[in-house]
């Protein structure tokens, strides 16, 4: 879910909890719309892989951060 306001991405859970798992980017992130929506495609695929929502939102601030 992209917050436009905010310039960040959300990454929402299906089931159990639902909500919002972690977020990332931000108006600090240099990245755009496009690139935060590609790389929330990156952090699904590792989700649906099996990796924890820990690892993934770790993996995902530090790849916007820089």
């Amino acid at each position: 879910m992209y917050y436009k306001n905010h310039l960040k991405i959300g990454i929402r859970r299906k089931f159990d909890k639902k909500g919002t798992a972690f977020e990332f980017g931000g108006k600090d992130c240099d990245l755009g719309e496009d690139a935060l929506r590609s790389f929330a495609d990156d952090a699904l695929r590792k989700l649906d892989s099996g990796e924890s929502e820990e690892n993934v939102a770790e993996w995902a601030r530090a790849g916007v951060t820089t």
